[in-house]
């Protein structure tokens, strides 16, 4: 299991800043906290979820998309 946290900055939060991947919620946890007091947005993805077997393509391809943001 593998947490894949994004952050996200500017007036409306649309500027991807920085990622972070961890397997410990407390690690994660750690990071959140200081990016939402600095006034950042978090995203949280946990990284086993599994699309249904027809959209697996879809899925994959938009998580490339973000992730190449």
């Amino acid at each position: 299991m593998a947490l894949l946290i994004d952050v996200w900055a500017g007036e409306v939060h649309q500027s991807h800043v920085g990622t972070l991947t961890t397997e410990s919620w407390e690690d994660a946890c750690k990071f959140i906290e200081q990016q939402v007091e600095a006034g950042m947005l978090c995203n949280i993805l946990h990284t086993d979820f599994k699309a249904p077997p027809d959209r697996r393509g879809e899925a994959e391809r938009a998580l490339r998309e973000t992730l190449n943001e």
